[in-house]
């Protein structure tokens, strides 16, 4: 978090003198226990983009009023139902909003409170109003009932504190007569814990409230090793959760479930902790992929994501989800991207009274600590209702993978195979330096995939399952409900802390494929046959090759994989050079005409290649001379991209009927390509991308104003070989599979 808003220059002034003298830090070192692990530094990595718009369970409007700007730094519904506001400003006030739910009316808001220190915390015990600032808890007591606050009663102060702007309090949670709070690290600017920490700094404390109000109260210790814990809530069952920010000792964000005694990482410099002292978050949260500033959980009691956890993130932003469960005794679960949409960054999360939505509380800085393009203030009230997106509704671990259940069923007739999810995991190695590398990173193999009877539960079978790692999940784009939806989110991030012993689902009875390059029943019906059989290279040869050889071109997890990666100028000496061949282009051994082609393929970063079809012979010393192409391109990073003719699935140079069909590099697209007599089209991922009559006056129109005009005879062969391109970059094709229509 940054330093208080709204500073003045001569605080700042005298802020900054104090920075300058004060003695550098010892220069962090890594970790040095990292049994040999590589360490892969990613931040945000090909992970996706959160939601930009509101949930569709959601609805939500501003609480507004002229000149009314809150930081909100704490909520709390106070004892005669007025929504209770804390900020984080100059003023340091306590506002009562009256009128919070109605859409039409202006809201009553007014000033009960003001002069407080930091206050980010509010909470209501029986007829008590509490807040938690920087130094105390304090009961505010309007003894007229006029109100305005008349006093200020300390209740707690038993921690010292220093001027160092990052020694903030949170809380404050109510809970079975008790008050929670929590009480950040000293930092420097820049990240660095300051050398010297307060004893009390790092922990979660309960505050019991005494009867005897004319004296301070003591606080208990729970727990220690937080740095930035920013955010409180109880689960339904009282059990303490916790969000802590990414620094020094916390190589990404954590939700934390609190249990007494227990240490969970941070410590000042200087201080050891044996590792097994420490225990593990409930939920890792990758930094910049779902996490950057976790804030306060919520757990809902009411709606389609009852007994799940939602919180925000100041800089990640908007709403995420968790879906917990408890394993051997350990607290873990699945972390997802819930709603975007909202007028700025989320700091606190209050039920409603009736459980059925949410207060969001809003603030933000400049720097890294607001939402990008949103304000750093304001109040929503949201309201929750009963409809589902389509999404993944949790992901549980089970002693062989995973099961992913759907908020609505499958589409009917989905093929899946193991190799069109992502699946990879990493641990941390918690150090003082600020974050942390991944360790270890790697792809998982999915050997099977079933699905349940009612189309609602994929299981993922994992054979390399491990403890103590972080496993992100990315589902394919392709993934359909019944009724067309495309997933709402399609990640997850699960944090394995335990694995159930000898956990295997019963119901799973429907075994969709494991491996690609299969035909359904319906598809052998139909005339459709594999042109290859992911195991070998039978039917397929290189294009112009005297023998077998298939050099550069492999069989990996099931798809043919062009190996060689040579640039740009490394493709050029490759075609000018006699004693290398030009191309190594993959071409069937069999020609067709009138057919129905259908192909995955998956292409590199910043990678190009082509399918070729109707290519006449192997007389030309290339195979693309009299050949028509479909493209194959990764569009955002080639220079293709840029290009209209030369995007993915184009019929190159001729013809192009839309734009951005491709999925995003890495991910597989399925291309259909369709010869009738003179008539091509093309289609990626369902959507049209050529039709074309040669011989046509738009064809005509196309050919000269290509690079093909005055190539006599391009693309008119009646039957030709299908090629698969060497562009010089890797890529992939798999089910590739054909009908020849007429036969």
């Amino acid at each position: 978090m940054p330093a208080h808003p709204d500073i003045s220059l001569a605080v700042a002034a005298t802020l900054a003198r104090s920075i300058l003298d004060t003695p550098p830090a010892d220069a962090p070192t890594s970790p040095t226990k990292t049994d040999g692990a590589e360490a892969t530094w990613s931040f945000r990595g090909d992970s996706l983009a959160p939601p930009e718009s509101l949930h569709p369970s959601l609805r939500s409007h501003e609480i507004k009023s002229p000149d009314f700007t809150p930081l909100v730094g704490g909520l709390a519904w106070l004892p005669d139902g007025r929504l209770g506001v804390s900020t984080w400003d100059p003023d340091g006030a306590v506002f009562a909003i009256d009128g919070w739910a109605d859409l039409k009316a202006s809201p009553s808001i007014v000033r009960i409170a003001e002069g407080l220190h930091e206050p980010l915390g509010l909470a209501v015990v029986d007829d008590g109003i509490y807040v938690m600032q920087k130094h105390e808890v304090t009961r505010l007591l309007d003894h007229n009932g006029d109100d305005w606050i008349d006093e200020y009663r300390t209740v707690a102060n038993d921690w010292p504190v220093t001027s160092n702007f990052h020694e903030f309090g949170f809380g404050l949670e109510a809970w079975d007569g008790a008050l929670y709070g929590s009480l950040s690290a000293c930092v420097l600017n820049g990240g660095k814990s300051c050398r010297e920490q307060t004893s009390s700094r790092g922990r979660v404390f309960r505050l019991a409230l005494d009867e005897d109000e004319n004296r301070p109260n003591a606080i208990e210790y729970l727990a220690s090793g937080f740095r930035t814990p920013n955010g409180l809530g109880f689960s339904p069952d009282g059990e303490l959760f916790v969000t802590d920010n990414q620094g020094d000792w916390l190589p990404s964000s954590k939700l934390i479930h609190v249990e007494k005694g227990r240490h969970y990482g941070w410590r000042g410099p200087g201080v050891e902790i044996p590792d097994e002292e420490v225990s593990p978050p409930a939920l890792w949260l990758p930094q910049s992929e779902i996490g950057n500033s976790p804030t306060e959980p919520l757990f809902l009691t009411r709606g389609p994501y009852e007994g799940q956890v939602i919180f925000g993130d100041i800089y990640n932003g908007g709403l995420k989800r968790a879906a917990l469960e408890r394993i051997d005794d350990t607290m873990q679960g699945a972390a997802f991207h819930f709603s975007g949409g909202l007028l700025g960054p989320v700091n606190r999360l209050l039920a409603k009274p009736e459980g059925d939505g949410f207060v969001v509380g809003q603030v933000g800085s400049h720097g890294n600590w607001g939402e990008p393009d949103k304000r750093h203030f304001g109040i929503e009230v949201v309201d929750m209702g009963e409809d589902k997106a389509f999404e993944p509704l949790r992901m549980s671990i089970r002693s062989d993978g995973f099961e992913i259940e759907f908020t609505r069923p499958l589409a009917k007739g989905f093929e899946l195979a193991g190799s069109d999810i992502v699946l990879r995991d990493w641990f941390y190695i918690p150090s003082q330096i600020y974050g942390g590398p991944k360790y270890d990173l790697r792809d998982l193999p999915i050997t099977h995939v079933r699905l349940s009877e009612d189309r609602k539960q994929l299981r993922l079978v994992v054979p390399d399952l491990k403890m103590d790692r972080i496993v992100y999940l990315r589902l394919p784009e392709s993934i359909r409900s019944e009724s067309g939806e495309t997933l709402w989110v399609r990640e997850a991030w699960y944090t394995v802390n335990a694995i159930p012993p000898n956990d295997v689902s019963s119901d799973l009875n429907d075994e969709l494929p494991a491996t690609a390059n299969q035909l359904s029943d319906e598809e052998r019906n139909s005339g459709w046959r594999l042109l290859f059989n992911g195991n070998n290279f039978e039917g397929w040869k290189i294009y112009g090759a005297k023998d077998d050889a298939t050099l550069y071109w492999e069989i990996d997890d099931e798809a043919f994989h062009f190996t060689r990666d040579v640039s740009f100028a490394g493709l050029i000496w490759n075609h000018i050079n006699p004693f290398t061949p030009g191309a190594i282009d993959l071409m069937t051994r069999e020609k067709f005409s009138d057919f129905e082609l259908a192909i995955d393929w998956r292409i590199s970063a910043g990678g190009n290649s082509g399918i070729f079809y109707l290519v006449p012979n192997e007389e030309s010393s290339l195979s693309w001379d009299y050949a028509v192409e479909m493209q194959v391109l990764d569009d955002d990073a080639h220079p293709d991209g840029q290009i209209d003719l030369h995007r993915a699935g184009d019929l190159y140079d001729l013809q192009s009927l839309a734009q951005a069909a491709a999925r995003p590099v890495g991910e597989w697209n399925t291309a259909r390509i369709r010869v009738e007599g003179e008539r091509l089209q093309h289609w990626l991922n369902d959507v049209p991308l050529a039709d074309i009559v040669r011989g046509s006056s738009a064809w005509d129109e196309a050919i000269a104003a290509s690079k093909f005009d005055g190539t006599e005879g391009f693309g008119r062969a009646r039957s030709g070989h299908i090629v698969l391109q060497d562009h010089g970059d890797p890529v992939w094709f798999r089910n590739i599979k054909i009908r020849e229509i007429g036969k």
